[in-house]
């Protein structure tokens, strides 16, 4: 699983990096046991059918994920994620992509520079049946 957070209004990385996502993927072969998912930053904007739509136009079986602020903060932790919310609107948050194993767990993290450059690894970790 690549996992993301990010926001639908985001105006620069966060499209990026789900655009260079949906390129690996797709160059990948849109592998059925890899699962791209985008955990908002932004809930109290980012509905879930305002999610649904963003994620679709890179890709159709990518998933959104929204939840309360105080969980979405708890679990942004756990992938060394964080945002603030400025006074204009916009969210400051990270820009990295988390790897996490067949069994949830973390096991790389990449800037959102180096996610075309994740297609070794991701090759590789596919192949791998007990990574």
């Amino acid at each position: 699983m690549l996992v993301f957070f990010g926001y639908t209004s985001c105006p620069d990385i966060c499209p990026l990096t789900m655009a260079r996502l949906a390129q690996t993927y797709k160059v990948l072969g849109e592998p059925e046991d890899l699962q791209v998912v985008m955990i908002t930053v932004d809930p109290l904007q980012d509905t879930p059918e305002r999610l649904r739509h963003y994620l679709e136009a890179f890709h159709s079986s990518f998933v959104g994920l929204d939840g309360d602020p105080t969980t979405i903060t708890k679990l942004a932790s756990k992938f060394y994620a964080g945002a603030s919310h400025t006074e204009d609107g916009l969210v400051v948050h990270s820009d990295h992509v988390s790897l996490l194993d067949r069994r949830g767990r973390l096991r790389l993290i990449y800037g959102s520079d180096e996610v075309l450059d994740m297609l070794g690894d991701l090759k590789y970790v596919l192949a791998q049946k007990s990574w």
